[in-house]
């Protein structure tokens, strides 16, 4: 085949590969952040992430299957709707959120102790009345300050004020008023204050609501996304090996917008969202409350409409596969070591990988302070480092092997989790150097670049994407839910940073001990597939030069 030929056969993936990244990568790193910000704690986003595998499991290999029957231009088209869609909704989940809903100011909690006027420079209250009353007679029980908790026992009647305010917190969703009661001098702070005889918590929102459409949403989102990249990993391979290329080269230039990407999300979020905590309206002291990530859906889901458009015009030219073989025999290539093995491999791996996506970016988000701008760089250099890991992937598996791959990229991502659970808490804007540092070992496209090869040694050329359906739903989704809901819970007992530390211990211990099992039989068995596949290949095209209306050669020279 011409070199004209086969870079035109490559412009194909490569283009759909380029918009896909360029969409996901702008909301992927921000699933996470963004359900943070609707008011759901980390235990219960991981709690989603842990029960819908189980329930959108079948969901890769069955349409792998069906892109492999019907053709990868419909799957592909199908799966993007759908996602892009998603990413549109997700944006309208609505918030709920909780919050202290007195305060009072004052000079020093001891003043209640030893003055016998009213210590109390201004009463504040979150309210869904659209008035404030007109006075006030209430029984404090105790205050907070500064996390310290005093019990003051004190009766507040007031029923003259300098003045009201009275504004609506766009934070909470409600109104608050605020009671200035007495002159104050420099030296005045805030307090929580906790009344008798009343709920002294301002909710807004409905918690069970907010926690079920993002169940929902998570469902139709594992359905929708990996069923399309399983699809277009599937298309690259077979024409790669159509055109006698290596499946690295199409997704080195691919993944090229992975780069740009989250660069140009953080710079966008940096540039037209707030920056810094959210202010409690009446305090003026920092929350526990997320900002919105919103814009970054959005983009998603507008390159996501572009791509479909330009995706339907595309032309492939990989033919579904015509064979009307049952079931059972288009799958009697699985029930084997190497195969077995290499799924529960990935299967391992996944649940280490659930750990990374769902933790280290909240975790150096929260947890080590780096801005929404270092965020986006990171990000972007995740991307960098992938595409020039395509690139030594592509090279490396033909001398060490796909699944050593595979192996090496366990490794160094357990490496990294291990490594940023060591990294300090940054001052704001401070260069994060050490994170830096661990985003040299991202791994997940050049792991990939593993897995394609070894699905092309253990499943059958025709049916690529239900092999690569099968690598995605055990790594992906079932092992993500095993992952995320035995991490979430692990989290709530010993914190963030503890439990990536011991899950990159336990990941680089796996790694170790599959590589030792691998090289000592497994591998053996690899030898055997090749034949048979090679056996069954030369079969095929015998019976292709005996099917009705050609010669037999034999005869022919006869």
């Amino acid at each position: 085949m011409l070199l004209k030929e086969k870079i035109k056969a490559m412009l194909v993936p490569i283009t759909i590969y380029w918009l896909m990244n360029l969409g996901f990568f702008m909301a992927w790193p921000y699933i996470s952040l963004q359900a943070r910000s609707y008011g759901l704690t980390m235990s219960e986003i991981l709690l989603v992430a842990g029960l819908v595998p189980f329930i959108t499991f079948p969901g890769a290999p069955i349409l792998g299957y069906a892109a492999d029957k019907l053709g990868y231009k419909f799957i592909l088209l199908l799966s993007m709707i759908m996602t892009g869609c998603l990413s549109f909704a997700y944006c309208y989940i609505p918030g709920y959120t909780e919050a202290p809903k007195y305060w009072v100011k004052i000079e020093s909690p001891d003043d209640f102790n030893i003055s016998s006027s009213n210590p109390i420079k201004q009463f504040g209250s979150y309210t869904t009345s659209d008035s404030c009353e007109e006075t006030i007679n209430v029984s404090i029980s105790s205050i907070v300050c500064n996390d310290v908790i005093y019990n003051i026992n004190f009766d507040l009647v007031v029923n003259q004020f300098n003045y009201i305010n009275s504004s609506f917190c766009e934070p909470y969703n409600c109104n608050y008023c605020l009671y200035d009661i007495s002159n104050q001098g420099e030296n005045v702070t805030f307090c929580e204050a906790k009344l008798e005889g009343f709920e002294n918590t301002q909710e807004s929102g409905n918690q069970s609501k907010v926690f079920w459409l993002f169940a929902v949403f998570r469902i139709l989102w594992e359905t929708s996304i990996n069923p399309a990249y399983n699809t277009i990993d599937a298309l690259a391979s077979r024409i790669a090996q159509k055109v006698k290329i290596d499946w690295a080269a199409i997704i080195f230039f691919g993944h090229i917008s992975t780069i740009i990407s989250p660069l140009l999300a953080g710079y966008l979020l940096d540039s037209f969202t707030s920056s810094g905590d959210i202010l409690d309206c009446i305090s003026g002291q920092p929350t526990d409350l997320v900002k919105s990530y919103s814009l970054a859906f959005y983009l998603m889901f507008g390159i996501y409409i572009s791509s479909i458009i330009v995706i339907f015009f595309l032309k492939f030219d990989i033919e579904a596969d015509k064979k009307k073989e049952t079931l059972f025999k288009d799958l009697s290539w699985l029930p084997k070591l190497a195969p077995i093995s290499f799924y529960l491999f990935l299967l391992t791996f996944g649940i280490i990988f659930s750990v990374y996506e769902g933790f280290y970016f909240v975790f150096i988000v929260e947890e080590l302070n780096i801005s929404d701008k270092w965020f986006g760089i990171l990000n972007s250099l995740n991307g960098f480092v992938g595409v020039v890991q395509i690139a030594v992937g592509g090279f490396l598996h033909k001398y060490v092997g796909s699944m050593n791959i595979v192996i090496i990229s366990l490794t160094f991502t357990s490496l990294r989790l291990l490594l940023v659970s060591q990294v300090r808490v940054y001052d704001l804007g401070e260069v994060p150097t050490e994170v830096i540092l661990c985003t040299l070992l991202e791994c997940q496209v050049f792991q990939w670049v593993g897995v394609v090869g070894y699905v092309k040694l253990v499943a059958p050329k025709e049916l690529t994407a239900t092999g690569m359906g099968i690598a995605a739903s055990c790594m992906f989704v079932l092992a993500r839910g095993i992952g995320s809901f035995a991490s979430g819970q692990i989290n709530e007992i010993i914190g963030m940073r503890s439990l990536l530390e011991y899950t990159g211990y336990t990941g680089i211990g796996c790694a170790v001990s599959f590589g030792l099992a691998y090289h000592a039989f497994i591998k053996r068995t690899e030898i055997k597939m090749e034949k048979e596949e090679k056996s069954s290949s030369s079969e095929e095209h015998a019976e292709d030069d005996l099917s009705p209306g050609t010669e037999n050669p034999r005869i022919t020279q006869l």
